[in-house]
């Protein structure tokens, strides 16, 4: 069975507005979480990309997320 694609970023809803396509990627200062949230922002996402650093990346915005406290 082949996986459906979803929308794409620019997809409206049945009213017509836009549909938002925001997304949270944990650990995305580095490693999986950073090609993850680089590659959704790449793809128009909304990205908000957590972790412990806070760090962003091109064209998302960085989230301090610290569970240690």
């Amino acid at each position: 069975m082949t996986p459906t694609p979803g929308p794409t970023p620019d997809a409206q809803k049945n009213d017509g507005t836009a549909a938002a396509r925001v997304v949270l990627v944990t650990g995305a200062s580095a490693g999986l979480g950073r090609a993850t949230a680089d590659l959704l922002a790449s793809q128009g996402w909304t990205v908000i990309g957590g972790s412990r650093r806070g760090t962003g990346g091109p064209g998302w915005e960085g989230l301090v997320i610290d569970v240690d406290n």
